[in-house]
């Protein structure tokens, strides 16, 4: 593990013990964003060792694939509609889960790993109460949390302008809108349903989205720390937000696995 990696607490934690903060986590919820290379190869071993390595009372990993939200990325990336990208991000998500699996649970052996997918979550029986939640937080654009998507919106268009040279249309700033609503609303199941108060954290490489901190620190009892990697790291190219349609065998017979046995833990 590269001596420049290490877990980092949020801003309006950073004053605390990071010893016995990472002592109190007992659940550890990891969302998989898939495509990004901060859950891939290299950072993804990174992230795997500085859990082993810091949160040492562990009992249980919850690994979300967050793979249905890609769709509208793809979306954008490809000219389509979230509906014409479903079946490509429920393949990548597939891929990803084929090529990290097993090397998920041979190195938390000793720790009860539970994987689920997006529409698991969206499925939930308290999805709809949560999302017509958010949806009326949003409305009152006086609220922080309107500001929030806004701000986030902006900030994924200026990304997207400068990996692509132009800003989002309407229709797909109304994409991102909706793919972080969706995303703050599983995050209330999240609470609602399955966190023991000051025990669960969540473990995001990156900075989460502007709305979905807001959820988590006003509704939520949800520890959170991330990551710091060193600038270069193995970064997997084939999943990075993949527009060709392809049948599942050929998606899963095209995984690297000679790169992935390279970089495992």
């Amino acid at each position: 593990m590269s001596k420049s990696t290490k877990l980092t607490l949020e801003k309006i934690n950073q004053g605390k013990n990071k010893l016995e903060y990472f002592e109190n986590i007992k659940v550890l919820w990891m969302p998989i964003s898939v495509g990004q290379d901060y859950h891939e190869l290299g950072k993804l071993k990174e992230s795997i060792n500085l859990i082993i390595k810091n949160l040492k009372n562990i009992t249980l990993i919850n690994i979300i694939i967050v793979d249905l939200p890609q769709k509208y990325h793809l979306a954008i990336k490809n000219n389509k509609s979230p509906d014409e990208m479903v079946y490509q991000a429920r393949i990548n998500g597939i891929i990803w889960k084929q090529c990290y699996e097993n090397l998920i649970k041979t190195r938390f052996k000793n720790i009860k790993v539970i994987f689920s997918t997006w529409s698991n979550w969206l499925t939930h029986d308290r999805y709809n109460q949560a999302r017509n939640y958010i949806e009326n937080l949003y409305r009152d654009k006086e609220n922080l949390f309107y500001k929030s998507i806004e701000d986030d919106v902006l900030e994924f268009e200026r990304r997207y302008f400068n990996r692509e040279g132009r800003q989002f249309k309407e229709l797909e700033k109304g994409f991102c809108r909706e793919c972080i609503k969706e995303e703050c609303a599983v995050l209330a199941i999240w609470h609602q349903a399955h966190v023991s108060p000051n025990s669960s954290c969540i473990f995001y490489p990156k900075k989460i989205p502007a709305a979905l901190s807001y959820i988590k620190q006003n509704f939520t009892d949800f520890l959170s720390i991330s990551a710091r990697f060193p600038s270069k790291l193995n970064v997997n190219k084939f999943l990075l937000f993949q527009s060709k349609r392809k049948s599942l065998d050929e998606s899963l017979n095209s995984c690297n696995f000679k790169k992935l046995r390279k970089t495992s833990c």
